[in-house]
């Protein structure tokens, strides 16, 4: 154990803000000084051909995987006064084909091992239907509460790959229709996460042609995340936003098993250094990743007497990540954690101030920048960092990670759920 007190409110399962004692303002370590980065940016790239001809999304974009930077300043007066500086939504919500964050390390993954199999990256055409044809005879198995496993069943469908994904207990059934719509098999769990990530290993252990993707042990994953830190550096640039010691950056993100905000915090850092202060967020009884922090290794929430039950599936993870951990360890600037009622009324507020349709694990990072600016424990790391005199200059984004794509009946529900009065039309 890293020697940390384990503060009484996560273990009785109430909302707070944990500081990260190993955060570092300079990362040495295998993440900071590999190609991985380069390599993951180089590969979307490369792709960008063939992807425009698989899907009518990819076509609009040209192939790029990135989502909108959307303003938020009607959302300022319940959460971010105006002297704190600008709130931002990173809208990944609205990602190509995937719907979800998801979609960058699971795309990224699922195009690295079609290069291993194939010898080469097809550039469209009839170089794109030979490689189908080709990965036709190759499986893809993964375990997932929803959003991965939409990202790797609907790429490897797309290329032809036959995919199978298995789904925990958590996992929405309008993502299991969209699976199956896509083309991909989709087996249930009666448990939770671990145990359709479990499952998923052993489906493909022992099969040359299966290639199991490994949510709890994948680079490749967490690299495909981290491009997103290159791409939202030329956003901001575009918008006219200054990132610098003058001007800090503060980014809120949705956190389950712990790949995609750290594989995001790995290329904020990247393109931003210590301007840059990357918060994560859990469910209260599924703090799986700061646990880890905590502990410096993985472990179990059930083991602090947490349950892992809440309604934001994405997020619904009982134990983190160890490689997640570990690239999150000097990167994460902190852990907060919501309950699912703090996220439906998130849901609400995102809906009615700017029009945005996320489902609640993707909102449950709005509450952020009022715990940040607000709390005992926020204050203390603005003062801690000596951010007072410059967060008026300062930019705030909140990673919404996904759910546009869910039906009108679901997003509605989450709306009577919040309290909320308005519907879609």
């Amino acid at each position: 154990m890293s020697g940390e007190r384990i503060p009484s409110w996560l273990e009785e399962g109430t909302p707070g803000l944990w500081l990260n004692p190993r955060a570092r303002s300079e990362a040495e370590d295998e993440w900071e000084n590999g190609t991985g980065y380069e390599e993951a940016l180089n590969r979307f790239r490369n792709w960008r051909g063939s992807l425009a001809e698989l899907h009518p999304d990819f076509a609009r974009t040209n192939g790029t995987v990135d989502s909108p930077l959307i303003p938020a300043r009607p959302l300022q007066p319940d959460h971010l006064d105006g002297e704190n500086g600008t709130l931002w939504i990173k809208g990944d919500h609205r990602l190509p084909v995937a719907r979800s964050v998801k979609a960058r390390g699971g795309f990224h993954e699922v195009l690295e091992h079609a290069e291993t199999l194939l010898g080469a990256t097809p550039t469209g055409g009839e170089s794109l239907r030979r490689a189908r044809r080709a990965l036709a005879h190759h499986r893809l198995e993964v375990g997932s509460t929803g959003n991965l496993g939409l990202s790797i069943g609907i790429m490897g469908s797309l290329l032809g790959f036959q995919v199978t994904v298995h789904m925990s207990r958590e996992a929405k059934e309008w993502k299991k229709e969209r699976l199956r719509k896509a083309g991909a098999r989709v087996v249930d769990h009666d448990g939770d996460y671990e145990r359709a990530v479990s499952e998923g290993r052993k489906a493909a252990s022992g099969d040359a042609d299966a290639h199991f993707v490994d949510d709890l042990d994948s680079r490749s994953l967490l690299w495909g995340y981290s491009t997103a830190g290159s791409l939202l550096k030329e956003q901001l640039r575009q918008a006219g936003i200054v990132v610098g010691e003058r001007n800090p950056l503060f980014v809120y993100i949705p956190c389950g098993v712990g790949g995609a905000p750290a594989g995001l915090a790995l290329g904020l850092r990247r393109e931003f250094g210590s301007d840059v202060h990357c918060f994560f967020v859990e469910p209260v009884q599924s703090p799986s990743v700061l646990l880890g922090l905590l502990h410096g290794s993985p472990r179990s929430v059930y083991d602090h007497g947490l349950t892992n039950r809440t309604d934001l599936d994405g997020l619904a993870v009982p134990l983190a990540s160890g490689i997640a951990v570990a690239a999150a360890g000097p990167r994460a600037s902190g852990v907060f954690t919501v309950t699912d009622a703090d996220a439906l009324r998130a849901v609400a507020h995102i809906h009615e101030a700017v029009g945005e349709r996320v489902e609640p694990s993707a909102a449950a990072a709005l509450p952020g920048p009022r715990m940040l600016t607000r709390t005992p424990e926020g204050r203390t790391y603005l003062e801690r960092h000596a951010l007072n005199g410059r967060i008026g200059n300062s930019t705030h984004i909140v990673w919404a990670t996904g759910g546009s794509g869910a039906p009108e009946a679901e997003f509605n529900a989450w709306l009577d759920a919040a309290g909320g009065e308005t519907k879609t039309r």
